[in-house]
């Protein structure tokens, strides 16, 4: 996710502290979700442009990037 926006904007709850995950292999994952109602799910990837400070639970409005996979 990046800070440029392209359109794709979206609000994203960050939860207070980051927990145990396994991505590629053992790591840090933020939990998220869309709107206050849903539960928190894992996010292995790093937020551009956000300073993360376990204790506080983020409101983000996110610019959400996607790939054209005939590119790659």
């Amino acid at each position: 996710m990046s800070c440029e926006s392209n359109g794709n904007e979206q609000t994203l709850w960050v939860n207070s502290a980051r927990v145990d995950c396994v991505g590629v292999g053992p790591m840090q994952c933020y939990q998220i979700k869309n709107n206050e109602n849903e539960p928190w799910s894992n996010f292995y990837e790093e937020i551009a442009g956000f300073n993360y400070e376990p204790g506080y639970i983020y409101k983000l409005k996110v610019a959400v990037d996607t790939l054209d996979v005939n590119t790659l």
